[in-house]
């Protein structure tokens, strides 16, 4: 852990940025938790990094926080799945509608990447025909893997 947050960069005693010498020293993920909602979510992201990456990762978290009561969030997206299912299956095109959105996508010169997020959850087959036929690379989120 770290110094309370009220106490930090005040240049004193083991005051100490752990996320910048850690990042400093290679690690692709260095992170220090600000806000008690962040706590969630940074560590989603630290431990995701770490299994899609197979990396280290750190999480800097300050004394203050560490000892608070926090509510356990809802969901731990930002979306919830089952709502992401319904309009992914309403919006679902057929191979015609692809091959067409992807010549005209496929114009001399164009450059095109397929960016998709948690919504293309359980479109792979699709996305990965659309970026066959445009000869694009898929960017993915981490949440968005598969």
């Amino acid at each position: 852990g770290t110094k309370p947050r009220a106490d930090s960069a005040h240049s004193e005693f083991q005051d100490i940025d752990q996320a910048r010498m850690f990042a400093a020293g290679g690690l692709p993920y260095s992170v220090t938790v600000c806000d008690p909602l962040q706590l969630v979510s940074i560590m989603r992201d630290a431990v995701a990094t770490a299994l899609s990456q197979r990396v280290c990762v750190h999480v800097a978290v300050p004394v203050d926080i560490q000892g608070m009561m926090i509510q356990a969030p809802t969901h731990l997206c930002s979306a919830q799945p089952s709502e992401i299912r319904k309009r992914v299956e309403k919006t679902r095109g057929d191979s015609e509608t692809l091959d067409a959105v992807a010549a005209r996508l496929a114009m001399p010169g164009e450059r095109v990447v397929v960016a998709v997020g948690l919504d293309a959850r359980g479109a792979g087959a699709e996305i990965l025909q659309l970026a066959e036929v445009l000869h694009s690379p898929v960017v993915t989120r981490l949440d968005a893997k598969g």
